[in-house]
C-alpha cells in the first residue's frame, strides 16, 4: 500500500483514527502493516514553525539544495503516525525492497511554506543522492512514492531530478497533492533519440476526502512476470459506491491502464 501524503489537514488529526482507518485498508487489501509505505503531504507538516520556515526562505533565495538540517521541523504528528502504522521511523528519503519491487520515497514537502508553493519546491538535496548509492542497478522495479508532481518543483531541480529518476532506472512516480487523477510521461532526461513513451510515468491519484470539486479515487496495480503493469482506477460515485473510474482518463481505456517496461537490454 503506496501512501502520498495529506493523511492530515493543516496538521491537524486524530492520531487514533487515522492509524484504524490505514490498518483497517490494509486489513481488507490482505496486506502486512510492514508492507505500507507513506510520504509526507504538506498537509502533514507544520508550516507555521518559524526556524523551519527561515530556513526555507533562504534556500528559495539561494536556488541551492544543500542538506535538509533544520528543514525536518514540524514533522512529529507525521512521524508518529507513520511509526504507529508502519512500526518504521519516517526518512524523508529511504528505500524498501518488497519481492521484485523497490519502493523509494521522496520528500517533497521539505520546501513547503504556503499558498506559493508550485515551482518553489525542491527534492534534490544531498540525501537524495546519498539515497542513489544505495540502489542497485538489478531486474528490480523502482517505484517512487512523493507528495507533489515534478511540475511543483524549482525547475532546474525537476530537471536535475528527472535525471536522477533516469540514472536509477525508475520505472513510475506515484504522486498525490492534486485533487485529480493523472497520468504525466517525464521525458526531461530522456535522450532525443529515445522513443518518449520510455520516460518514466508519474500517476497522480487525488484526495481520499469526499468534498465538492474532488473526486476521491485510487489504484490497485499488478505486476506479471516482472515486467507487465496493470493499473486499474476506481473512484467514487454520488451513490456511495466505488466503481473502476471508465472514461475519466484517455489513458485509461476502460478505467485500466497498461505497459510493458521496456529493459535497457533489449535494444
Amino acid at each position: 500500500i503506496l501512501i502520498t501524503g495529506d493523511c492530515m489537514n493543516q496538521h491537524v488529526a486524530n492520531l487514533e483514527e487515522n492509524v484504524k482507518f490505514i490498518k483497517e485498508i490494509a486489513l481488507s487489501s490482505g496486506v502486512s502493516e510492514n508492507n505500507i509505505f507513506m510520504c509526507a503531504g504538506n498537509h502533514d507538516v507544520d508550516r507555521n514553525n518559524s526556524v523551519r520556515n527561515d530556513e526555507i526562505e533562504k534556500i528559495i533565495k539561494s536556488r541551492q539544495l544543500h542538506k535538509v538540517d533544520g528543514l525536518e521541523l514540524g514533522y512529529g504528528e507525521f512521524t508518529a503516525l507513520t511509526q504507529a502504522v508502519t512500526g518504521r521511523f519516517y526518512k524523508h528519503f529511504e528505500v524498501n525492497e518488497v519481492g521484485k519491487i523497490r519502493i523509494i520515497t521522496v520528500d517533497s514537502t521539505l520546501l513547503s511554506k504556503d499558498s506559493r508553493d508550485i515551482g518553489n519546491l525542491g527534492v534534490c538535496f544531498q540525501e537524495l543522492s546519498e539515497l542513489g548509492e544505495k540502489i542497485e542497478i538489478d531486474d528490480k522495479i523502482n517505484i517512487v512514492i512523493m507528495h507533489h508532481s515534478a511540475n511543483w518543483l524549482m525547475p532546474h531541480d525537476s530537471r536535475e531530478f528527472q535525471y536522477w529518476l533516469a540514472q536509477h532506472n525508475v520505472k513510475i512516480v506515484f504522486c498525490g497533492h492534486n485533487h485529480a487523477v493523472g497520468l504525466d510521461i517525464l521525458t526531461e532526461a530522456i535522450e532525443p533519440s529515445v522513443d518518449p513513451e520510455r520516460g518514466v510515468k508519474q500517476f497522480t491519484c487525488g484526495a481520499a476526502l469526499y468534498d465538492q470539486g474532488v473526486k476521491p479515487c485510487f489504484f490497485v496495480g499488478q505486476i506479471d512476470n516482472g515486467n507487465k503493469l496493470k493499473l486499474k482506477l476506481y473512484v467514487y460515485k454520488d451513490n456511495s459506491t466505488w466503481e473502476v473510474g471508465q472514461g475519466v482518463l484517455r489513458s485509461f481505456p476502460e478505467g485500466v491502464y497498461r505497459c510493458v517496461f521496456r529493459e535497457a537490454d533489449e535494444k
